[in-house]
């Protein structure tokens, strides 16, 4: 008897907001199919850990696609036994033909500008170093700090274990190295952990020997799980990578695959091997990188008045005035600590707020930047696509 649908395998792990967002994408990529033209859809998944094998029964699973986010590379190869579409969505563009990754120099890019935005010449990288997709986001970074110059402080190599954050033996074997790295870095600090619960294992550390987060350290995690980043104290500053994006366009190519249609533009000469990298939303910033990075006091209480004020209709010389100070002397003052001046910073802080605005609510473009203190929505919108050559719209479509 034939199937009334297809069969999708989804080998994607359930057990971070990450994984779930992937397997989101995939639903309303599903909602989209016009059945009268195909068959829906039935995806069979199953709870998974982010280092769980194949299921127990795939040798007798047989259907016409799978998506799957293959930790190893022997994993991989089992899916290909099948002979059927596969879409990777931790593919290193090597093994696999048909892949979705978000864009590691973009990502990268973000995270060094957050830390930079913020005044510090002290940045970190806390990571393992065995995994290639980590490995590939450390040296992006490594050579994006290098551009801004500034020298990336990497980790140990006693952190390379695949699952560092989730080590069974964490206490006995892994936070003893965090402690002594830890220990040694200059400060003030940026870490940026290649995951959340990479971040909240850095925070907790910092905790526990009483380096003050983000006064001394300012912790930055990838993924942006909501619930992991708010349990977080301080709440983790996060960079979203997009994951539902992903796993809408890896359900839309492996539809065509198992429609046997060819690619666009952007694929080889046999319509067959298609990589997509997909930008990040940006940095959800929250409490652990809420640090200036200076020991000037006019600028240190400059910066609190702007926090407090910014969404108001200040300008630069209310900021001077709040400081007792010109407003010549302040902008030098904050060049030499920030690198840029008053209103260069009440601006990041804005567009900050208007970047989260757009990506987390459903206000309306004019009430998104009343509430990020920009007074003419002209100004704003110009901005706006200055800073990221779209509009506020498409910048919102991301989502």
């Amino acid at each position: 008897m034939q199937s009334t649908h297809r069969q999708v395998l989804a080998i994607i792990e359930t057990s971070t907001e990450f994984g779930r967002g992937l397997l989101k994408g995939i639903l309303n990529y599903t909602q989209t199919i016009d059945t009268k033209v195909q068959k829906p859809w039935r995806v069979r998944l199953d709870q998974r850990g982010v280092h769980d094998g194949l299921p127990k029964d795939f040798d007798s699973w047989h259907g016409d696609g799978i998506i799957s986010q293959s930790n190893t590379l022997d994993i991989f190869r089992q899916l290909q036994k099948k002979k059927i579409p596969i879409v990777e969505l931790l593919n290193n563009e090597v093994s696999s033909s048909v892949g979705v990754n978000f864009n590691y120099e973009k990502t990268t890019q973000i995270a060094a500008s957050h830390f930079c935005d913020r005044g510090l010449e002290n940045i970190a990288w806390f990571g393992s170093s065995n995994i290639w997709w980590i490995s590939r986001m450390r040296e992006s970074f490594i050579q994006e700090l290098r551009k801004l110059g500034r020298k990336c402080i990497l980790c140990p190599d006693d952190f390379s274990q695949d699952d560092l954050a989730h080590h069974p033996k964490w206490d006995e074997f892994q936070r003893k190295p965090l402690i002594r790295w830890l220990k040694k870095l200059p400060l003030p600090v940026g870490i940026w952990a290649a995951s959340d619960m990479l971040a909240l294992r850095v925070i907790e550390t910092c905790y526990d020997i009483g380096l003050d987060v983000p006064n001394q350290v300012a912790v930055l995690g990838t993924g942006n799980d909501s619930l992991l980043c708010s349990l977080s104290f301080p709440q983790l500053s996060s960079i979203d990578v997009n994951s539902e994006r992903m796993g809408f366009v890896a359900a839309e190519l492996l539809d065509k695959k198992m429609n046997d249609q060819a690619f666009n533009a952007e694929s080889d000469v046999d319509k067959q091997t298609i990589f997509r990298t997909l930008s990040p939303k940006g940095v959800i910033a929250r409490q652990s990188t809420d640090m200036v990075a200076t020991t000037d006091p006019i600028c240190i209480k400059a910066i609190d008045f702007i926090r407090e004020r910014f969404r108001e209709k200040i300008s630069a010389v209310d900021v001077a005035e709040y400081a007792e100070i010109s407003r010549a002397m302040l902008d030098r003052r904050f060049v030499a600590s920030f690198g840029r001046t008053i209103n260069k910073v009440i601006n990041r802080l804005r567009m900050e707020t208007a970047e989260y605005l757009l990506l987390q609510t459903d206000q309306k473009i004019s009430q998104v930047a009343t509430n990020s203190g920009f007074n003419c929505y002209e100004y704003f919108f110009r901005a706006f696509q200055q800073r990221h050559n779209m509009t506020p719209e498409e910048f919102r479509a991301r989502r």
